[in-house]
């Protein structure tokens, strides 16, 4: 992992983890022998984020009915293939709801201000149902934007919270009796699914965080082809706070992607996720609101996790604090563990080119340095 230098402040690490998040973590230590996997497995669920009564007693139901399934087939790969089937992103279930609505509550109020001799409140009633078909055609565009995702495999499913697949699901198969729909007092559509409202920028907010990191793996590779060729040439050296900076401003990382970009291997090699269990820095990172949580890593009270510390931890206890840096609090730390994670890559593979230079100078001919 990246050093941590004076001219780089930013980049020392205070892992100030909120307080909701430790005492889940206090939640999973109380748990021992046997049963300590399945706690630390309910911690790190609950870390990603709480479901709804409503939305989990759904989601129970969908999973006996993918069970139940003749051929076994996946319950998010059947939602896409539903949705292909239909050969249209709604089902005459929810253009049946929107028209119930329009029809019932909504005419009728238009109706009302027409006999009121209100023409004022007519043409805003009117206003807001020619407003409310114009939503509908934006949820088009997004779950019709997820189909073709699916259909690219660019969907980054493994690392999906149960909520968010259940959302995605809901809208692929629209099945009568999962959702409802309904409008906020903005006017926006809103899919009520077991209590949970998903309005459109809900939607493509799940859609944006389960994308496969694409576009980061295509330019992180870009960048690392470029550092090997600068590795080569003698009289350039690596400048490690320079390309940090660099990688940080580059666009790489953002609130969006962090989930699939921490969680995916970008190079072909091994995740974020993954490496970052097991590098020295984790040993230096502020355990002071864990151990107040009653964190038990923390076996001498320093509020730090030292090297002997560290090397007891469970993988499981590991991955309750990877997973923390998701976050909102906690996205500048996040950040900054990325960029100096990528920055060593970058340095690793400028030296890959140093060292093919100096080995074998035979393939360049003579330097004039």
């Amino acid at each position: 992992m990246a050093e941590t230098t004076k001219t780089a402040a930013s980049r020392t690490l205070n892992f100030g983890l909120g307080k909701d998040v430790m005492d889940r973590v206090k939640e999973a230590g109380r748990t021992t022998g046997e049963d300590r996997v399945a706690g630390v497995g309910q911690a790190i669920s609950d870390v990603a984020g709480t479901v709804s009564k409503g939305l989990t007693d759904f989601m129970s139901g969908q999973k006996e009915l993918a069970d139940k399934r003749e051929k076994s087939l996946d319950a998010w790969e059947e939602g896409f293939e539903n949705a292909e089937a239909r050969n249209s992103w709604a089902s005459d279930g929810l253009f049946g709801k929107f028209q119930d609505l329009e029809n019932t509550k909504y005419k009728q109020e238009y109706l009302d201000a027409i006999n009121d001799g209100d023409q004022q409140l007519a043409q805003k009633l009117l206003k807001q149902m020619e407003g409310r078909s114009s939503k509908l055609q934006a949820w088009k565009a997004s779950v019709e934007n997820a189909q073709g995702l699916y259909k690219d495999n660019n969907w980054d499913f493994d690392n999906m919270t149960d909520e968010e697949k259940a959302i995605v699901n809901v809208l692929n198969n629209q099945a009568d009796g999962d959702y409802d729909i309904e409008w906020d007092d903005k006017g926006n559509m809103v899919f009520n699914i077991g209590g949970n409202k998903v309005d459109l920028k809900k939607y493509n907010d799940v859609v944006a965080r389960s994308i496969k990191p694409i576009a980061v793996q295509k330019a992180f590779l870009t960048i690392q082809d470029q550092y090997v060729g600068q590795g080569e040439d003698l009289r350039q050296d690596f400048d490690k706070d320079r390309v940090y900076q660099e990688i940080k401003s580059g666009g790489l990382i953002n609130r969006d992607n962090l989930r699939s970009v921490m969680y995916n291997s970008i190079d072909g090699g091994s995740s974020f996720a993954n490496d970052i269990k097991y590098s020295p820095e984790m040993n230096s990172i502020s355990y002071e609101k864990l151990s107040a949580s009653g964190f038990k890593g923390d076996t001498d009270g320093d509020k730090q996790i030292s090297a002997e510390e560290f090397t007891a931890l469970t993988d499981a206890d590991k991955d309750i604090i990877v997973k923390s840096l998701l976050e909102p609090e906690n996205y500048e730390l996040a950040e900054n563990l990325l960029a100096g994670w990528m920055t060593d890559k970058t340095e690793a593979n400028f030296n890959k080119g140093r060292t093919k230079r100096t080995e074998n100078p035979e393939l360049y001919g003579k330097y004039d340095g």
